[in-house]
């Protein structure tokens, strides 16, 4: 978790799977590049794109666009 200058947090993809429950970091990065609502990244660190956690809670909320089938169950 990283916050930025406006304590918005950010997660990596990484961190945007385990929260949400899927299995790897690659099905956040499938949503971000089939555009299926799911939110722009905000920014980078190094090599990883970063999200606002705020927005894709609100995504998962929302239940906009098609979801992957692979969360983790329990």
């Amino acid at each position: 978790m990283r916050i930025d200058s406006e304590g918005e947090e950010l997660v990596d993809a990484g961190e945007a799977a385990l929260r949400l429950g899927f299995k790897s970091a690659r099905t956040v990065l499938d949503l971000r590049m089939h555009h299926l609502g799911f939110p722009a990244p905000v920014g980078r660190m190094g090599r990883s794109l970063l999200w606002s956690w705020s927005q894709i809670e609100r995504w998962d909320a929302d239940g906009a666009g098609p979801r992957p089938r692979e969360r983790v169950a329990g």
